[in-house]
């Protein structure tokens, strides 16, 4: 039994990329980029219907954008900026900086223990001491005084004081507020 005729093959026509690379004398990676970089163009050729490609189509759009095999395969050896890879790589690279900026940010926004350690207790001293002075002061103030309301300024005013002192109590910037004048007003 005698084997089927193929057709005869037609040197004007290949049938895979690789082939069609290999007759436009480019690597398959440059006609790739090609293909990519000029796929907007309408004079890009078209496969056939069976799949084939015209060397002499691809030899004219070549021609007519002046297209070297050459130049495209050393632009596509690695240094292609459009490459999955790279583009992983500086995605990979932006996600560093991003985490590297927050940790910088949070190291910021804390305080560290050494500075509350030397800040707290001369704090804590302050306000001691201006709690200290309020009993004899306010009974000193007090001293005589009917009216309800004019004690009540006083206690406020006194307590006033203290309370600014926990509420205004400036972290990183100074050292612990000192109490002004610790007589009541």
């Amino acid at each position: 039994m005698k084997p089927p005729r193929q057709p005869a093959k037609d040197p004007a026509y290949v049938k895979t990329w690789d082939e069609l690379a290999a007759a436009l004398g480019i690597t398959r990676r440059g006609l790739l980029l090609v293909r990519t970089r000029h796929a907007a163009d309408s004079d890009l050729p078209k496969a056939k219907a069976n799949g084939n490609h015209s060397i002499d189509a691809w030899r004219s759009f070549f021609a007519a954008h002046d297209i070297e095999g050459k130049q495209m395969d050393q632009e596509s050896s690695g240094s292609d900026k459009d490459s999955p890879a790279v583009w992983k790589a500086r995605q990979i690279e932006q996600q560093v900086i991003k985490l590297q900026l927050a940790n910088e940010l949070t190291r910021r926004q804390q305080i560290a223990l050494t500075e509350i350690q030397a800040k707290l207790p001369p704090f804590l001293m302050a306000i001691r001491t201006a709690m200290d002075q309020c009993i004899p002061e306010l009974a000193t103030a007090l001293e005589g005084i009917d009216e309800y309301n004019e004690r009540e300024e006083i206690l406020q005013a006194q307590f006033n004081k203290v309370f600014g002192m926990l509420t205004g109590y400036p972290w990183l910037d100074e050292a612990p507020l000192e109490m002004e004048d610790s007589k009541p007003v």
